[in-house]
């Protein structure tokens, strides 16, 4: 019988021999998802033994995982801003960086300001949006994106963490018609077209192009998003972007 211990430990070495960053970490990761038991456990019970289903269940996600499927998608879910989002392929995995985005959108929100409008455009899994629905109750929050799979995504994790927010399938502003907001936030794809496919195998391979394409020089949603915003924009709003690596300059420019 197999118990927590080796269990944990041939699957670093299977994590080690695929190149998979943290062996350890994502090996108590995925047998907490089968044991569900807490990964303090592991430690306390070292000599817990495995049924043979919790084996068979932990060598599938394992096979998964050195194939650098991301243990987002394996898990269905990435914790953001201390909320559980439910992920799939349709959406980008929410990062701990994009969390500066949403603060820095709350820092723009007083806390009892009612009324005030905010569109999340590119909302993906509605990560941003949802956030500062979240922690700004009296906000109305719009989430807009061009993929029915984002939004499908974004409305599940609407209704699984009670938050309400209008959701719009549009190519940026295109099916917002003349609506204006206090705010617009966007983490929109960036990453120039030609180093796309030089990024590491679990985006590349698994995270959706159309989420991570920014054209040619990474530039052209951020272009088309500035050229579209003063129409969609009250008087003193404001246009906060998530910003690459090394184009903050040229994007505040």
């Amino acid at each position: 019988m197999m118990t927590i211990t080796d269990a944990l430990k041939k699957a670093v070495y299977q994590f080690n021999e695929a190149n998979i960053p943290q062996p350890r970490l994502e090996a108590e990761i995925l047998l907490d998802a089968i044991l569900g038991c807490g990964r303090v456990y592991f430690y306390s019970h070292p000599d817990h033994s495995l049924t043979q289903k919790d084996v068979e269940e932990y060598e599938a996600l394992i096979k998964r995982r050195c194939a650098h499927e991301p243990t987002a998608y394996i898990l269905g879910k990435k914790e953001f801003m201390g909320l559980d989002f439910i992920v799939s392929p349709a959406v980008l995995i929410p990062r701990p960086d994009t969390e500066t985005v949403v603060n820095a959108a709350l820092a723009q929100i007083p806390g009892n300001w009612r009324g005030i409008r905010v569109l999340d455009l590119c909302t993906g899994s509605g990560a941003i949006g949802l956030s500062i629905k979240k922690f700004r109750s009296e906000a109305e929050v719009v989430l807009a994106d061009i993929s029915p799979g984002a939004l499908a995504t974004a409305t599940e994790n609407a209704n699984a963490l009670g938050l309400k927010a209008e959701l719009v399938q549009s190519d940026l502003f295109a099916d917002l018609q003349d609506r204006r907001f206090h705010l617009i936030v966007s983490n929109p794809p960036y990453i120039p077209r030609d180093l796309v496919l030089g990024l590491e195998l679990d985006v590349q391979g698994f995270e959706p192009h159309l989420a991570l394409d920014g054209g040619y020089d990474g530039f052209e949603l951020y272009n088309r998003i500035i050229q579209g915003a003063p129409d969609h924009l009250v008087d003193g709003g404001r246009l906060l972007f998530e910003a690459g690596d090394g184009q903050a300059g040229d994007l505040a420019q």
